[in-house]
């Protein structure tokens, strides 16, 4: 589920953000820069993550993954300056780039090869189907409200529960596998 929250809101940024710094008064090519923040630094983690996943407690790392999707969330909603809009990019690909890596070593710890393809594949269903209903979401918040803060504070909502959800929950069960 917070694999699922981390990417569909990701999708939202990569969507919102460059209508968003237009609304603000940003030239085009300033805040088409904003997918280029994303995409390395989502792109950098991603490698340092999967490195990390395989010697660090892995639900930590989902934790931060979490924690930096929520704090993206929480800058670009509380500033209208360029630089809130380039740290939302950076926390979010950072918040990617932490989730993707470690949810799937999450995954074949605890199911094992022989069920990794299939718990992979369900878990991106609940992906897209996020990713979808984020982007509807924030669109059809700018639509009624002409902002699309609104949909950034919900999104802070919404990640920084899964946030206490992750830290409350008990520890994971060793493995399902025999």
């Amino acid at each position: 589920l917070t694999l699922a929250a981390i990417s569909g809101t990701c999708q939202a940024t990569v969507v919102t953000l460059i209508p968003y710094g237009r609304q603000l008064g940003f030239a085009p090519a300033t805040v088409a820069l904003l997918v280029s923040v994303f995409a390395v630094s989502a792109g950098v983690t991603k490698v340092g993550a999967g490195l990390l996943a395989d010697h660090l407690n892995r639900r930590a790392l989902l934790v931060i993954a979490a924690l930096c999707m929520t704090c993206s969330w929480l800058v670009v909603s509380i500033s209208v300056e360029y630089a809130a809009l380039v740290t939302c990019a950076g926390l979010a690909g950072v918040g990617l780039g932490f989730a993707l890596p470690t949810v799937g070593a999450l995954i074949a710890g605890h199911f094992g090869a022989p069920s990794f393809g299939t718990v992979m594949g369900w878990t991106y269903v609940l992906v897209l189907l996020f990713a979808i209903l984020a982007v509807l979401f924030a669109a059809s918040v700018f639509d009624r409200t002409g902002s699309y803060v609104p949909a950034f504070q919900s999104f802070a909502g919404l990640l920084g529960g899964l946030l206490l959800l992750n830290l409350l929950m008990p520890p994971f069960r060793q493995s399902l596998m025999p």
